[in-house]
């Protein structure tokens, strides 16, 4: 009888698992496999070489022509629409996802969504000089340092650029005033930039022209979110403690935590008025929630937010390793480490992560395992919404599968 009830045990696991666990050939293994990779939506990319000195790039299924040398794709916040640069012997081109045009000058430059997914910004170089061509205006560039930014619907566009003794920021032609150091998080809903600027020992943050931070001995990790409502910071006072600094027109001042003597790992919530950080507090590491502070271990992983913002987790470790989600700890016991990305399907408990070999997805309150076929090399996982499943990539002799958990 007891054997019976095992038996019946582990055939249920095994249904579980065919019902759960599918894998996709995408790739038959004719042509090299170069690289692979995969956006935040539902794309999947791998350049394979189909003859010595050639690439071609295969998006979805969609396979471009061979090229002497090509870029990596570029996706649009949406996941619509998509981008790269490819050279064939002589001409470089831009190539989309709806056209092939012949890109001017003598090499690529740099390409930009805008936030709305909407526009498509891209630059080349003539002769030394970079052109950026925006909204069907070309716009000659003078020393661009570090990467362009859109406003949302691409009205505006704004750059870093380099100046004796210093770095300016260029807005739609009109530069600010130089300063010694630059950081550029994007633009605010209403057409203003957010930026950080130092002279001296004194940063500050700006809104525009409008200074909208006390003075910091440094200020790092700026960043906005996709609809420019939310920004935030770590900021460094004269003591040498840092604390999260986060703005949004629901406080009529910034929200400012209190002050930690570590702090890294600045993420902000993808449309409300919240930020999340890794901190040290009393010799002991925790993860920063506006003013919540969570448990870590003896080392602790970046925390991040679920697609929808629902829920904030991350991975610890002290001996055995756990996932911490909204301030609730589950402890894992194989196959995972702080290092390790993870994926979380909102409100599921359930988390996703990549062995050298597998896809795997864990129940955390069974403490049960799904686990796909086993691969030679695999990328780490997402949580693909629009499916409601678990994916990687996952390679095998040369051939590409795409390697899925249902939940």
């Amino acid at each position: 009888m007891r054997l019976i009830f095992f038996l019946l045990i582990f055939v249920s696991f095994v249904e579980l698992r065919a019902d759960l666990s599918r894998d996709y050939l995408l790739l038959d293994g004719t042509e090299e496999i170069h690289n692979i990779g995969m956006d935040t939506t539902h794309h999947w990319w791998a350049v394979t070489k189909p003859f010595t000195g050639q690439y071609r790039l295969i998006i979805d299924g969609i396979r471009s022509e061979s090229y002497a040398e090509l870029t990596y794709p570029v996706f649009s916040p949406d996941g619509e629409r998509w981008a790269f640069f490819a050279k064939d012997n002589v001409q470089w081109y831009l190539v989309t996802d709806d056209s092939v045009m012949i890109l001017p000058g003598t090499d690529p430059g740099a390409m930009e969504f805008s936030p709305n997914s909407q526009h498509l910004v891209y630059s080349y170089y003539e002769a030394g000089d970079e052109y950026i061509v925006w909204k069907n205006r070309v716009i000659r560039v003078y020393q661009r340092f570090g990467r362009y930014y859109l406003s949302n619907n691409s009205e505006r566009i704004a750059f870093i650029g380099k100046r004796a003794g210093g770095y300016v920021i260029n807005v739609n032609g009109k530069e600010s005033i130089p300063y010694d150091t630059v950081i550029v998080a994007g633009f605010w809903y209403d057409g203003r930039i957010v930026y950080a600027g130092r002279n001296g020992f004194s940063w500050q943050v700006y809104k525009g022209e409008e200074s909208i931070t006390d003075p910091y001995i440094n200020i790092r990790e700026l960043t906005i979110n996709l609809y420019g409502t939310v920004a935030g910071c770590l900021a460094s006072s004269m003591s040498g403690q840092t604390q999260g600094v986060l703005f949004s027109d629901e406080y009529y001042e910034p929200l400012i935590t209190r002050p930690y003597p570590v702090a890294a790992n600045f993420i902000l919530h993808p449309e409300l008025p919240m930020m999340a950080f890794s901190a040290e507090y009393e010799g002991e590491e925790i993860v920063v929630l506006n003013a919540t502070e969570y448990a870590g271990g003896e080392d602790t992983g970046y925390p991040h937010f679920t697609y929808d913002g629902s829920e904030l987790y991350y991975v610890g470790c002290r001996i055995d390793c756990f996932v911490n989600i909204n301030g609730r700890r589950y402890d894992v016991y194989t196959g995972l480490t702080w290092q390790k990305d993870i994926a979380v399907k909102p409100k599921s408990r359930t988390i996703a992560y990549c062995t050298s070999t597998s896809l795997v997805m864990q129940y955390l309150d069974r403490k049960m395992n799904v686990a796909g076929m086993m691969v030679d090399a695999t990328i780490d996982p997402r949580y693909n919404w629009r499916e409601g499943r678990y994916e990687t990539l996952g390679i095998l002799n040369n051939r590409l599968y795409l390697m899925t958990i249902n939940y």
